[in-house]
Formats: C-alpha cells, sequence, structure tokens
C-alpha cells in the first residue's frame, strides 16, 4: 500500500513538472508573438484606422477597448 502511494507521488510529481514546462513554453510562445512584426502591424494598423474614423465615437472606444485587452494578453501597456 505505502508503495502504490509512493508511486502515485512521483506519476503526480512528473505530471506536474510536465504541466510547468508546457506553462513556461506557452509563455515564450506568448512573448515570441508580442514581438513579432506582423502583430505590431496589425495593432498600429487597427489605430490607425480608429484616427481616421474618429468620428464613430462608441465603434472607436470599442476597438480601443479591444486593443488594450490584447496588448495586455501580450504583456504590455
Amino acid at each position: 500500500m505505502l508503495d502504490d502511494a509512493e508511486t502515485m507521488d512521483e506519476n503526480h510529481q512528473k505530471a506536474v513538472e510536465s504541466v510547468e514546462k508546457d506553462i513556461i513554453c506557452l509563455a515564450a510562445v506568448l512573448e515570441k508573438m508580442g514581438e513579432c512584426t506582423p502583430v505590431r502591424v496589425a495593432v498600429s494598423s487597427t489605430k490607425a484606422l480608429v484616427k481616421v474614423h474618429s468620428h464613430d465615437v462608441e465603434g472607436k472606444r470599442i476597438v480601443e477597448r479591444r486593443i488594450g485587452d490584447f496588448e495586455r494578453s501580450l504583456g504590455r501597456e
């Protein structure tokens, strides 16, 4: 019974370590996405469109909020 508990503990520890490695890898991918030129261009283009269509106050507010949410998800503010 003790052997089973130790085996379960070892398996659990391996699973936790695997998930931690996956999280680190995904964080690195997200960071690289934020540094990626297409992402920067997309955000810049969207900001430029907001300036051109500044008369649409509600649309501008929605887009600015979404840009802010996206930038925060990339770790920028």
